[in-house]
């Protein structure tokens, strides 16, 4: 693993690298999640290795500024910088066109920001997304997150109401004709968890303009599935039982597979 530091108007920005099996393998871009506010790569490091030994890819975690000390559009700015740098360092081994961008829960949101109209991502995965900001009426789950924090969330990341109900903020208000080229698109989403319905309403979205597009639904996985169990943060007494935590370690490891065979087929 290589820590990556490039400069930007902002200062420096920080992201991990790890080296692919070979010089011209895919790049997976790690894009953390947090509510905007929370979170660094760091979090992500085991998820990564995990896919790079199993898949060949080389990766990329991005570290980008949060909220609210930094609201919108940073992250998004951030983001963006950071993978145009890395696609254009030398120094660096992968296939330029074979770019693939992941994305956890608000970082799902950002990784469906930075690839819509890019042209250089080959394929998006969204993991549990956070894709509607703007109104989160919606049902809640008593595993999931509660509104108040998702309110919380969403003030700090963007406090102008109007510009949370745009689609540069909110991916599920992107029009049809915006996302009739978006690249391929890999959704999973959490039965247990209260932002299924944002990944089910981009998968709709996707599939009603005519973009290639898969939606896949563990019945027992909660919000952050992915990240909790790659990352060594299970603990029993947070999932109520040892049932329901050997019920996200499953999820996890049908997920991982899920992926791998879903970048293979890419």
């Amino acid at each position: 693993m290589r820590e990556l530091k490039y400069r930007s108007d902002a200062g420096f920005l920080r992201a991990l690298f790890w080296e692919g099996t070979a010089d011209d393998a895919p790049l997976l871009v790690d894009i953390h999640g947090g509510g905007f506010c929370l979170g660094s790569a760091d979090g992500d490091i085991g998820l990564c290795e995990r896919l790079v030994r199993e898949t060949g890819c080389a990766a990329a975690a991005l570290d980008y500024r949060l909220a609210p000390k930094h609201p919108y559009p940073a992250a998004i700015d951030d983001c963006r910088v950071l993978l145009l740098a890395i696609k254009d360092d030398p120094s660096l081994c992968f296939d330029r066109k074979c770019i693939f961008v992941m994305g956890h829960s608000a970082g799902g949101a950002l990784a469906a920001i930075v690839a819509q109209g890019s042209g250089m991502i080959a394929g998006v995965i969204l993991n549990y997304p956070w894709l509607e900001i703007a109104d989160n009426r919606r049902k809640y789950l008593p595993a999931s997150f509660p509104k108040f924090m998702l309110d919380r969330f969403a003030r700090q990341y963007c406090k102008d109401k109007s510009l949370r109900a745009t689609a540069g903020v909110s991916p599920v208000r992107m029009s049809k004709a915006d996302v009739a080229a978006f690249p391929p698109t890999l959704i999973l989403t959490g039965g247990s968890d209260s932002l299924r319905t944002d990944g089910i309403r981009f998968y709709e979205l996707l599939r009603s303009a005519g973009a290639a597009v898969r939606h896949i639904e563990y019945p027992a996985a909660r919000h952050a599935f992915i990240e909790t169990v790659s990352s060594g943060r299970m603990r029993k007494n947070f999932y109520t039982s040892e049932r329901a935590a050997k019920e996200q370690i499953d999820c996890y490891e049908r997920a991982v597979q899920e992926i791998k065979n879903w970048i293979r087929g890419v």
